[in-house]
Order: structure tokens, then sequence, then C-alpha cells
């Protein structure tokens, strides 16, 4: 048993090798960064320049590989893993399944339809099962569907095909299991940024204290370890009349401290130190 943090490869490994817990690290793999992975490979598939054939079939323009394709591709991949989160019992196996039946709906045509890696079923979004399932609507043809990859020849969406073969390995799909993602990773450090910009020098002080007041407001919230709260200040009232009031607090004590310092001076003036 291996508890799954998203951590960074370079931290992963350098954790590997100190093996400072007593289970195994696991490292789970945040689902948007692989979905855009996808969208990432394929880009660089129609921008590779070996091979004039290639390139001419592949580039982008009416029923070819284009953005907007990829980025059809590349959500719907990344719905094929999210749609078996809560689903109890599912393998890699299965979401491999899901995610080549989104590239086979992509390459279907009339004369050639493959939309048999789908479950029967009336809410899935595969219009040919649906229409299969629910006969009292005529069933979506083919031609009245975006081309996706079905205009490309058969021997250059093979190319495509390895693409999403390099992505739905066993060992990487076991990563994604958990539909982990990193937006709780995202949300602290843009809080962090929020406190000490990037462009800004922070002093020592600085660069280790506002971590940890940002730390306790992302894990107990802004107004339970809103520090002046802490300090005994009124929370209820603005940022602006807090910090106010903070000032106030430093300026009688520093007011204190020059009385009490003055009047040791002078002191130390009538007995002659």
């Amino acid at each position: 048993m291996g508890c799954g943090p998203l951590i960074c490869p370079v931290l992963y490994l350098a954790i590997q090798q100190l093996s400072p817990y007593d289970v195994p690290v696991q490292k789970e793999e945040c689902i948007n960064h692989v979905s855009k992975r996808l969208g990432t490979r394929l880009r660089k598939l129609k921008k590779d320049k070996t091979g004039k054939e290639m390139k001419k079939n592949v580039l982008g323009g009416a029923g070819q590989l284009t953005d907007n394709v990829i980025n059809k591709l590349t959500r719907y991949f990344g719905k094929a893993i999210r749609g078996n989160k809560d689903k109890p019992n599912t393998s890699t196996h299965e979401i491999r399944k899901n995610i080549l039946a989104s590239y086979f709906h992509a390459s279907s045509t009339y004369d050639r339809p493959i939309h048999k890696h789908y479950p029967p079923g009336v809410n899935l979004w595969c219009f040919y099962k649906r229409g299969e399932s629910d006969k009292t609507k005529p069933c979506r043809r083919h031609s009245d569907k975006p081309p996706y990859l079905s205009k490309i020849p058969y021997e250059h969406r093979q190319a495509i095909m390895k693409v999403y073969m390099d992505l739905t390995t066993e060992e990487l799909l076991k990563r994604c299991m958990k539909s982990r993602t990193q937006n709780s990773n995202e949300s602290i450090h843009s809080k962090l940024l929020m406190k000490v910009a990037k462009h800004k020098f922070g002093g020592l002080r600085r660069v280790n204290f506002v971590p940890q007041v940002v730390v306790m407001e992302h894990n107990f919230g802004y107004e339970a370890s809103y520090f002046p709260s802490l300090l005994g200040f009124n929370t209820t009232l603005s940022k602006s009349v807090n910090l106010k009031s903070l000032q106030d607090e430093c300026r009688r004590s520093n007011t204190t401290k020059t009385s009490r310092h003055s009047k040791k001076g002078q002191e130390y003036t009538r007995e002659g130190f």
C-alpha cells in the first residue's frame, strides 16, 4: 500500500532515493496534464517535417488534423479517464478501451463504422450507439458529424494511433486511476504569489514567513487562519480597518518603548552615569 502525492518527477526521484516513509511512494498523474500530452504529441506530429507526403496529408485544413480537432480529441481523452472515477472495480483495461473508443469514433465512416468499443446506452455521447439503443429517434448519419480523423488516409492515421498507444500504457493508466488533478497545488501557488510577487525581491524572513501563513489559509480557511484574528483583532472588520488597527498598535508600542528609554536616560543623567 502506498500514498499518492502529486509531485514533480525530480522531487519524486529524490524521495524514492531517500525513502523516508514506511510505505512506498507511488506517483499519481494529473489527468489534465496527461490529456495535454495527447495534444502536444499530435501538434508535434502535425509539425513534423520528415516526409513530405505525411506532412501533406496530416497538416491542418478541411477534414485534416486541425487544432480544433486536436482540442476535441484531447477533451474526449480526459473525459474517458474521468468517466471511470466513481465506478467500482474499474481496471486500466476499461479506461484504455474507453480512450481508444474515442479514437475509433473520430475515425469512423459510413462504410466502415467502428463503434463496437462503446457499451450500449441512450445517454452515451456516441451518436451511433445512442441511435441503436433509442429506436424512437432516427440514427444520425456519419455524413452529419464532423469528419475529425475520418478523411485522413488510413496509413497516416497509424501515426496518430501510435500516439494513443503510447499514452494508454498500463503503467501510465495506473497512475491515472484516481483521476487526480493539480488544481489544489496550483491554487496554493496562486495564493503564495499574491503575497510574494515573483518580480520583487523578498528577504529571507519574508520568504520563510509567508509560506507558513499561506499554508494555514489553504488548510484551515481564510477566516480561521487570518493572522490578525490570532493576535486578538476584530476579524469582522474590513482588512483596511484591521490594518489601521495593527498600525496603531505598532505606533503605541513604539511610543511606549521611546518613553521608557527616555525615562531611563533621564535617570542616568540625574545619577551621573
